[in-house]
């Protein structure tokens, strides 16, 4: 048939498996005016956002696929230093990709298009610290601790970030946070004997306390400079 590979085709076979044929048309239409207003501009702006919210607004259109348009909305919006506002789109983003059961249990996530931005997630703690709202930098930090990826901010670069801020007693927390991880990291891995008894490898076992100590003054030391 001269249709098979064109759109009346997909929406039979759409329609066959159970999809909503008008959401996926919907959704389709989003993606190609955020398309063609790519393509219509050198460098994207708040103004070219703002009119593919505009063309979004009122349409039942599947949210967890277009976050990352609001997700670079926000990202515009740092760039000019409207913090507050760019925390709003954050917020949306994040939202629209993530369950209300994960946000309490932490448990599943609506969608895997959340993986997609966890690269540049540090800058939506960023963005939270210089608006000054800190319990939600918090927050969100936590939110995503709980996501196995790469992209997790480290408890001590979650220390230093609240202290560039002033938060003091917030860079206390992941700071005392910090000491306490390397106070219960392993350093024997072997799983069924210890390699170190009766002075077996006792040299290395000392320099990896060693280092380790000294890697907890350290940290001390932060808490002490705030």
């Amino acid at each position: 048939m001269k249709y098979e590979n064109g759109l009346r085709y997909k929406l039979m076979i759409l329609k066959r498996y159970g999809f909503h044929i008008k959401k996926y048309l919907l959704n389709n239409s989003v993606r190609d005016f955020y398309a063609k207003r790519c393509e219509n501009v050198k460098t994207r702006n708040i103004e070219m956002y703002e009119e593919i919210f505009s063309f979004i607004d009122g349409k039942n259109i599947d949210m967890d696929r277009f976050y990352y348009i609001y997700f670079e909305m926000g990202e515009c919006l740092m760039e000019l230093k409207r913090y507050g506002e760019a925390c709003r789109y954050f917020e949306i983003a994040i939202d629209n990709v993530i369950t209300e059961s994960y946000k309490k249990n932490k448990s599943k996530f609506k969608s895997s298009h959340y993986n997609l931005f966890l690269k540049d997630y540090s800058k939506v703690i960023e963005c939270f610290l210089k608006a000054g709202e800190f319990d939600k930098a918090d927050y969100y930090n936590n939110l995503n601790m709980y996501c196995e990826n790469k992209y997790n901010i480290s408890s001590e670069d979650m220390g230093n970030l609240y202290a560039s801020f002033g938060a003091k007693n917030k860079a206390k927390k992941y700071y005392d946070k910090k000491i306490y991880e390397l106070e219960h990291m392993p350093i024997i891995r072997h799983r069924d004997y210890d390699p170190y008894v009766d002075g077996y490898l006792k040299e290395e076992y000392d320099e990896e306390v060693r280092k380790q100590k000294a890697e907890i003054n350290r940290i001390y030391e932060k808490i002490d400079s705030l």
